[in-house]
């Protein structure tokens, strides 16, 4: 039997990541674009935050190290998966992420393809964690 894993932060990563693809880059529309494009980076990673805490929790009485990368790389070995930590990719999508949030300074708006490459590694590592027997499903909004 196989079990449905569905993240809602992920979908609605992907949600946003959908809208931003459907509009012109006319400077009426780029203004939202933009937005969605920010909103995709926020969701897909912070999905990615929310599913290694529930790896990590399932290890009762274990100190989780302090950085998220640590976290990750702790949470795809207690998953026992063949993927490796990649620390470039992880520092690319990671200081991606941190301009968005932190609205570096002289840091640019990510790009459609930023926000793709994102989306792609957040759902990578979602199937690498959500455990053997899953299936990762990303539906679409209903609206």
């Amino acid at each position: 039997m196989t079990f449905v894993a569905q993240y809602l932060l992920l979908e609605d990563a992907y949600f946003f990541l959908n809208q931003a693809k459907s509009l012109s880059d006319t400077p009426i529309a780029k203004r939202a674009k933009q937005r969605h494009l920010r909103a995709s980076v926020l969701f897909a990673w912070q999905s990615l935050e929310y599913l290694v805490k529930d790896v990590l929790k399932t290890v009762p009485n274990t100190t989780w190290p302090g950085k998220f990368s640590a976290r990750l790389e702790l949470a795809l070995k207690l998953r026992g998966s063949a993927v490796l930590f990649d620390a470039l990719a992880y520092s690319r999508f990671y200081q991606l992420r941190n301009d968005v949030i932190h609205v570096n300074t002289g840091a640019t708006q990510p790009t459609l393809l930023d926000a793709e490459a994102l989306f792609t590694y957040c759902k990578s590592l979602h199937l690498e964690l959500i455990g053997k027997g899953r299936e990762l499903r990303i539906a679409a909004h209903p609206f």
